[in-house]
C-alpha cells in the first residue's frame, strides 16, 4: 500500500466516522480491519490539523544516523571517476616528459628548416649551372625536405598538446588530493573519500546497500570498442544481408585468421581423480606459433582452411586453392581490414579469375560481423585450450583433423539472428 493510498484510505475513515458509521461497517467499506478504524479516529480527535490526522505515526526505533545528504553525496562520489593519475609524483614524471619532448620538437623544427634552406639553395645553384643530373636529385632532396618539415610541425603540434594537457593536470592536481592509487573505486576507498568531503562514517556494508538502491557498480568496469568508421551502419547491414538473403547460387565465405596458435606442451601430463577437476601443470614448453587461415561457408558450415603464414604470399596462395575449390560461379568474401586484404595484388588475382569474386569488407573494429570468428572459438574450446602439442607441426596436424571432424560429421551453419538494427541512442546518453 503507497503512502497516497494509506491517505486516501484513512480519509474515507474519517469521512464515515463523522458520519456515524460505526467501526464495523466503516471497516468493511473500506477494506480494513475494526482495529484500524479505532485507531485512525483516536489520531483524528487529538490531531491539530488535517495533514497531521492524516500523516503516518513516528516509527519506533533508533532515528536515522545517516542523511539523505550523506547518501546522495555517496553516490555522486561513486558516479565520478578517481583521478589516481594526479598523484604528484605520476604529475611530474608527465611534466618532465612533456618539456623534453617540447623542446626535442622544437630542435626538429629548426633542423628541418635548416635543410629545406639548404636543399632548396642546392636546387638553385643547380639549375645555375643547368646541370640535369643535379638539378633532378636537388629537387628530390628538397621534396624529401618539405616531407620531413611537414612530420616536423606535427611533432612539435602533438609535443605542444601534451605540455598543455601535463599543465592542465597539474593544474587540477593543486586543487584536489587523489584519493586512491586505483583506477576504479572499491568499497573502502569510497569510505575514506566520503569521510575526507563530509566528516562522516559509512560501514563497508551499508555503502554496498546504498550502491545497490542506486543501481551502481563502479568497482565492475566492462569494456567496449568505438568504431571510427563513418560507414558502420552500412556495411553492418549490408554483411547482414549478405548472410540473411545470399544471393542465388553465389557461395558466401567468412575468411579471416587466426594468428597466435601456441605449440605448447605440458611438462606433465593431466592428473585426473574420481573427484573434483582435473589438475594440470602450471609450466610448459613452446614449441614456436602457427596461424590458421580458413574460410567459412555460411550456407554449409563447411570449413576449409590451412597453416600458413598471414602475409601477401600465404593469403595469395589461399585465394587460390579457393579459387579452385570453387571453380565456377561468384563468390562473396567477408574479411576484415588487414594490409594484405587489399592492394594491387587482390585485384590482379580478381582479374584472372574473371572478376567473380566480390570481396566485402567488415567496419573498423568489428571483426565480430564475420562468422569465421565464432568457428574459431569453438576451435579454441575443443583443441588450442587445454591442448599439449609437442610440435608446430603436431598443433598443424591437430587443427587439421579438427577441420575433417567438423566437415564430415559436425558441419552445420550458424544460424545468425542479427539483423543490424541497433537500439537508438537515447538523448542524455550522446
Amino acid at each position: 500500500m503507497t503512502a497516497q493510498y494509506r491517505f486516501v484510505v484513512r480519509a474515507r475513515i474519517i469521512h464515515d466516522a463523522v458520519a456515524g458509521v460505526s467501526n464495523e461497517q466503516n471497516a468493511r467499506r473500506n477494506g480494513v480491519h475494526p482495529d484500524t478504524v479505532r485507531k485512525v479516529r483516536r489520531r483524528a480527535a487529538v490531531a491539530q490539523s488535517a495533514a497531521e490526522a492524516l500523516a503516518d505515526a513516528p516509527r519506533a526505533g533508533r532515528p536515522r544516523r545517516i542523511s539523505v545528504e550523506t547518501r546522495a553525496t555517496l553516490i555522486k562520489i561513486a558516479c565520478a571517476r578517481p583521478t589516481p593519475e594526479l598523484q604528484k609524483d605520476r604529475i611530474g614524471a608527465r611534466m618532465r616528459e612533456a618539456r623534453a619532448a617540447k623542446r626535442a620538437a622544437a630542435r626538429q623544427v629548426r633542423s628541418a628548416r635548416v635543410e629545406v634552406r639548404r636543399a632548396a639553395r642546392l636546387e638553385r645553384t643547380a639549375l645555375r649551372n643547368k646541370q640535369r643530373e643535379q638539378v633532378q636529385q636537388a629537387r628530390k632532396d628538397r621534396r624529401a625536405a618539405k616531407r620531413a618539415m611537414q612530420r616536423a610541425n606535427k611533432a612539435q603540434l602533438v609535443a605542444q598538446a601534451t605540455w598543455a594537457t601535463a599543465q592542465a593536470d597539474a593544474a587540477w592536481a593543486a586543487k584536489s588530493v587523489p584519493a586512491t592509487f586505483s583506477a576504479v573505486w572499491t568499497h573502502k576507498a569510497l569510505q575514506e573519500q566520503l569521510k575526507t568531503e563530509t566528516g562522516e562514517t559509512m560501514s563497508l556494508s551499508e555503502i554496498g546497500r546504498t550502491l545497490c538502491c542506486g543501481g551502481l557498480r563502479p568497482h565492475r568496469v566492462r569494456l567496449w570498442l568505438h568504431s571510427p568508421d563513418p560507414d558502420f551502419h552500412e556495411k553492418v547491414k549490408a554483411i547482414c544481408n549478405l548472410y540473411v538473403h545470399p544471393p542465388e547460387g553465389a557461395t558466401v565465405l567468412s575468411v579471416d585468421e587466426k594468428t597466435g596458435m601456441q605449440a605448447r606442451a605440458d611438462k606433465c601430463p593431466l592428473h585426473t581423480a574420481e573427484q573434483g577437476p582435473v589438475r594440470r601443470e602450471f609450466e610448459y614448453i613452446r614449441h614456436g606459433t602457427t596461424t590458421l587461415i580458413a574460410a567459412f561457408d555460411i550456407r554449409t558450415g563447411e570449413v576449409f582452411g590451412h597453416c600458413w603464414r598471414r602475409n601477401k604470399h600465404g593469403i595469395m596462395r589461399f585465394l587460390e586453392q579457393l579459387a579452385k575449390k570453387y571453380p565456377t560461379g561468384d563468390v562473396y568474401i567477408v574479411w576484415d581490414n588487414l594490409n594484405v586484404h587489399k592492394g594491387e595484388a587482390i585485384e590482379d588475382f580478381n582479374a584472372r579469375h574473371n572478376g567473380r569474386f566480390h570481396f566485402v569488407y567488415t567496419p573498423i573494429h568489428a571483426s565480430w560481423m564475420n562468422q569465421v570468428e565464432i568457428w574459431f572459438s569453438v576451435l579454441q574450446r575443443r583443441v588450442l585450450r587445454n591442448g599439449s602439442f609437442c610440435s608446430k607441426a603436431d598443433l598443424q596436424a591437430a587443427v587439421s583433423a579438427f577441420i575433417h571432424q567438423w566437415n564430415h560429421v559436425e558441419r552445420r551453419p550458424f544460424r545468425w539472428r542479427f539483423r543490424g538494427d541497433f537500439v537508438p541512442r537515447l538523448p542524455w546518453a550522446a
